[in-house]
Formats: C-alpha cells, sequence, structure tokens
C-alpha cells in the first residue's frame, strides 16, 4: 500500500507530481486560486483538490486526515525572497501562512513534514530575533519532531536549471532523513564535475527543449503539435513518455521593436547589454531606460542550464535561438514537469488579474524530479522505520562489507590521507565490542537507509570527538578542525569539495570518510547512537563557514581503552605527504 502526502500551498503540483513518481499517493492538495485549482484538478484526482485558503479549514476537517504519512508544502514566500520589498522580512503577513501550515502538522502529526521555500527563509530573523528552523523547532520539537534544514540545486539532479530552494525536513521518530545524492555537475564551461566518477554533466536548455516546435511570435497551439522528430537524449525520453504531442506551446505576441531588441541581444546577455536603439523606454516619457534590471531580457545559453525560473518570468528570459520569450512549455521543460502534464488557465495575466497564469504556476512550482528525489530518500526512511519504528537497524554481517563509496578513495589518496588499514579496524571493533557488549550493541556492521556504517566509525568517533585538533582530513595545514569540546555531525556535501576546495571543513562525517571511505551522512547515526550509549551529549553547533545551525555532540569522554590507539591513528597523518594537491577537472 502506498504512502500517502498532503500538499498545502500546492499551487500547480509540481511537488505532488514529484512526490507521485518516488510512490507516494495524494490523499489532498490544498491550494487557494482557482487556476492552479484547475491545473491540480487535470493532473490528480479532483476528489483530492480542495480549493481553499489553509486558514479557512476546520479543525475537525483537519483531523479526519490523522494517518497521513507525509505533509509538504510551500507556503508563500515573497517576504523571505531578496526579490522581495526589504520592508517586509519575517513580519510579512504572508510568513504568517508558515504558522498555519504547522498548524495542520500539529493537528495530524504525520511521520514527517518537508517545507519548501526560497533559501533566504532559513537566515531571515522574527522581531525575537528567530530564524523560521528555530521557530519550526519550538513548534514542533515538544511533539517529538527533530528539525534540519538543507538546499538543494535543481541542476545536480538532473533538471535543466541553476535552482537552489530550502527545505526543512522535520520527522519524529529520532532518524535523520538523508539528503538526496547529486546525480549531476558542472563547473566552468561544460567541464564535467565528475571526479568521483559517478556525476553526470548537466543537462542545459538546448538538451531539454531542442524537440519543441521552433515557433514565432504569436505562434503555436495548446494542444496538438508535433514534435521535432525523435527524443536525442535521456532528459528529452523523460519528459515525453508515452506522449505523442507538445502542449501549452503558445509564443506571446512581441512588438516589432521588441523583436528588433531581442534580435541585438546574444546569449548571456539582457537589455543592459544593448544601445540606446533598442532600450527599454520609460512609461509616458518615451526616454530610455539607462538602468535597467540585470536579467531583463536575458537570453539563455542553448549550451547551458537555464538560470532560476521565477514566477514573473513571462517577459524575463530570451529562447536561446528565437526573437521571443519563453512559451509555458518551454518553461516547464526547464522545471522538469513531464510532457502530460497539462496547465490550465491563462497563460500570462495582467497586473490588476490576481489568479495565476500558467507562467506563474511553473515559476512558482517545486522542481518535480527535485521533489522525486526528495521523496526517494523519504521513501528510503520509511522503509527502515519499516523494520523497527523508531529505532536504528542493525543486521549481522559474515565479513567486512567493502567500502560503499569506492569513489572516495581517489579522493582521499589526492590529499595525501591514508585510510585506516584492516589490521587497525579489527582491533578497534574487537576492543569496541569487548567494552559495550552483544547485548546492546550487533556487530561488525550497522545499516543506515541501507548504507553500510562500519562498526569501528564508533571508536574512531570517540576518538576523533576527543582529539581537540583534528589534523587528519588536512594534512598540510595542521592542526585543522580544532573543535574545543563540540563537533558538528555533518557540515557539507558527499563530494568532499569543501575540503578539496576551500580547505575549510571540521565535521565528524569528513573525518570519518576520509579514514574509514565509507559514505556520506554516517556521521549522524554515529553521534547519535554514541548519545544514545552515554558517551556525550547531542546540541546544536554553528557551522563557522556559513553560519547555519546544525546537529552536533559535545561533553565526549574517550575510553582509557582507546587511548593507545589513540597514537596510532593521528601517527598516519605523519605519514602523509604534507603538500596539498587539488584535484583538477578533467574535460567532459
Amino acid at each position: 500500500m502506498k504512502r500517502t502526502y498532503i500538499d498545502l500551498f500546492a499551487g500547480c503540483g509540481g511537488f505532488s507530481c514529484g512526490l507521485e513518481r518516488a510512490g507516494f499517493r495524494g490523499v489532498l492538495h490544498v491550494e487557494q486560486d482557482e487556476w492552479a485549482c484547475e491545473t491540480l484538478s487535470a493532473n490528480f484526482d479532483p476528489a483530492t483538490v480542495l480549493c481553499s485558503d489553509v486558514r479557512n479549514v476546520s479543525d475537525e476537517f483537519i483531523r479526519s486526515y490523522r494517518g497521513v504519512d507525509l505533509i509538504v508544502g510551500g507556503p508563500p514566500c515573497q517576504g523571505f525572497s531578496v526579490a522581495g520589498s526589504s520592508q517586509f522580512g519575517v513580519h510579512d503577513p504572508r510568513n504568517e501562512l508558515v504558522l498555519w501550515y504547522l498548524k495542520w502538522v500539529e493537528v495530524i502529526r504525520p511521520a514527517v513534514c518537508v517545507i519548501e521555500n526560497v533559501p533566504g527563509i532559513l537566515g531571515k530573523r522574527d522581531q525575537f530575533g528567530k530564524t523560521v528552523p528555530q521557530i519550526v523547532l519550538e513548534r514542533l520539537g515538544p511533539l517529538g519532531y527533530s528539525v534540519r534544514s538543507t538546499l538543494l540545486n535543481a541542476g545536480a539532479f538532473g533538471v535543466p536549471q541553476l535552482r537552489t530552494r530550502a527545505f526543512i525536513l522535520c520527522e519524529r521518530h529520532g532518524r535523520s532523513i538523508a539528503d538526496p545524492a547529486p546525480t549531476h555537475g558542472l563547473i566552468d564551461d561544460r567541464v564535467a564535475l565528475d571526479l568521483f566518477d559517478r556525476l553526470q554533466p548537466h543537462v542545459t536548455v538546448g538538451e531539454a527543449i531542442s524537440d519543441i516546435p521552433f515557433i514565432g511570435p504569436g505562434e503555436g497551439a495548446e494542444q496538438g503539435l508535433p514534435y521535432i522528430g525523435a527524443p536525442s537524449n535521456d532528459y528529452q525520453r523523460l519528459m515525453r513518455g508515452q506522449e505523442t504531442e507538445v502542449r501549452n506551446h503558445v509564443a506571446m505576441k512581441h512588438t516589432r521593436r521588441l523583436i528588433e531588441r531581442f534580435a541585438a541581444i546574444q546569449e548571456e546577455q539582457s537589455l543592459k547589454d544593448v544601445g540606446e536603439t533598442h532600450g527599454q523606454l520609460r512609461n509616458g516619457s518615451g526616454e530610455v531606460n539607462s538602468k535597467p534590471f540585470k536579467y531583463n531580457n536575458y537570453r539563455l545559453a542553448w549550451a547551458r542550464p537555464a538560470l532560476t525560473i521565477p514566477a514573473s518570468f513571462q517577459s524575463l528570459f530570451v529562447h536561446p535561438k528565437r526573437n521571443r520569450n519563453l512559451t509555458a512549455r518551454e518553461a516547464a521543460r526547464l522545471m522538469s514537469f513531464p510532457d502530460s502534464f497539462v496547465f490550465c488557465g491563462k497563460r500570462t495575466t495582467m497586473s490588476w488579474e490576481k489568479h495565476l497564469s500558467q507562467y506563474n504556476q511553473i515559476g512558482n512550482a517545486v522542481c518535480p524530479l527535485v521533489a522525486q528525489v526528495l521523496g526517494e530518500s523519504l521513501q528510503r526512511w520509511f522503509e527502515g522505520l519499516g523494520v523497527e519504528e523508531g529505532t536504528t537497524r542493525f543486521v549481522e554481517a559474515a565479513v567486512d562489507a567493502p567500502p560503499s563509496g569506492a569513489f572516495l578513495q581517489r579522493a582521499v589518496h589526492s590529499s595525501g590521507v591514508p585510510t585506516l588499514d584492516a589490521r587497525l579496524r579489527a582491533e578497534l571493533r574487537a576492543a569496541f565490542a569487548a567494552e559495550i557488549g552483544d547485548d546492546k550493541y550487533l556487530l561488525p556492521e550497522v545499516v543506515l537507509d541501507n548504507l553500510p556504517v562500519p562498526s569501528e566509525a564508533f571508536p574512531v568517533a570517540l576518538i576523533l570527538l576527543t582529539q581537540k585538533g583534528c589534523s587528519i582530513c588536512n594534512a598540510g595545514r595542521a592542526p585543522f578542525g580544532e573543535h574545543l569540546g563540540v563537533m558538528p555531525f555533518l557540515i557539507s556535501k558527499d563530494e568532499l569539495r569543501s575540503l578539496e576546495l576551500n580547505e575549510n571543513d571540521h565535521g565528524l562525517d569528513y573525518h570519518l570518510r576520509a579514514l574509514l571511505s565509507v559514505d556520506h551522512q554516517i556521521a549522524h547515526v554515529v553521534g547519535e547512537q554514541l548519545v544514545a550509549l552515554g558517551f556525550g551529549s547531542a546540541d546544536l553547533v554553528t557551522n563557522p563557514r556559513t553560519g547555519r545551525t546544525v546537529k552536533g555532540i559535545r561533553s565526549v569522554e574517550c575510553p582509557k581503552y582507546l587511548e593507545p590507539y589513540r597514537a596510532a591513528i593521528f601517527g598516519l597523518q605523519r605519514a602523509a605527504n604534507p603538500k596539498r594537491r587539488r584535484l583538477t577537472p578533467v574535460p567532459g
């Protein structure tokens, strides 16, 4: 039976589209805009669509959905966006909708809830100096929820757009929800970020839309247009599915002057790059605007991912090869909406019209591919609960599991940091098992979300946590990673890029991966289990690089029987090459 979800502030259903593809079943989509509700009804079960303001729903109605597994939603974000008026901040009345979202969570008590918003939501503070994640924790913490936030860039998951959004993840079973692993990367003019033999190049605008009819201004149709031949790449095949025609592909009409202006704008240029001949005229005066918005009439690059598609993009971006703005379908492709997804309502609206146009709906949405990979991470989290709800899952293993992240070996060795050898790892396992006892701890392997966590990670962590100057991960700048008795579980992403590019990370996760060649995120289960076993206390720690609050551990005491291994572990760095070597990107 599929796990169920509710989508609040659902918009046109981008979050829901991805969750459905990840195997969830929607039981309620709440949205107050009529045109967006038409889109929801056209793509999901109309019986699940509630066209209403979340504040106008009775508690009795909300309680009728108790038992739902997941609540997601993107409360209106204008008050947090850097593009919005600075006078708003967290005082913007629209931000109060976050509190109404939390009310639904408090009444229904799902296992997980997720809030999506612009990155600014993580740093803005209310009149009491509290950030939104802190407010969420204050409201949901007493109900047993843990709260953490993460930033996901859509381009890293196969979306042809460099769009970063914040996700606040709340769960109430004591098991961390893993970030989805990136699949795509790009740096400096089509150089694939493939340092670890697993990332594909970013999907480009051209790869995303080259099979859609190349229509001119004022041309196109809402449905019935044929594709340009067969799909030429995996992204086009994914977007097409079983579709045989293109929908929502109507280009805006433009004046001759506007078309001439577009013709003068080259790729990755905008209105600010053209002279007075093609400049933007001020309303009423006829004078040329000398300070146009940087990205107004910005022509996208055919061979690069798109910039962030905002809700107001209808006149913002210019087609890479046609002198017109994007159509709704082209923008939907850049957001990763499948071609089967139909958009309803007017294509565009005038300033006095209050409904969400097709363009508004698309630009406001969560990218479906991002929602899908996040949904797949949530499914793995739920599967872990299915074994023994609310606890970490332990399994026996006959032999040592090979490092699950074999690609890490090259990155670690390029830094001159050797991993622990098999003999030392075996001794640490045996020493820890003898002290803790098999009744509390099953050896030799712990499994978290189907990722192997070698049991020697626990004694190694105890030694790391009580070594005030940890330079394991940075042999060229010892002592590095001084944590003064407090160490974050996790700071950076799983490619070890922060270490390689910035030489600036002291999280427990980095040190464990450098020494043991294990997967990203194991520090969460290691740290939490050490706290459960009485070795330290959980705490919130400030990431010294970003200022974000992350989960960590403090007041750890290292058992005396592990002290002899301290010299063995930290002696390794003396044998390491003291010269730093940066990884050089290889042209893809």
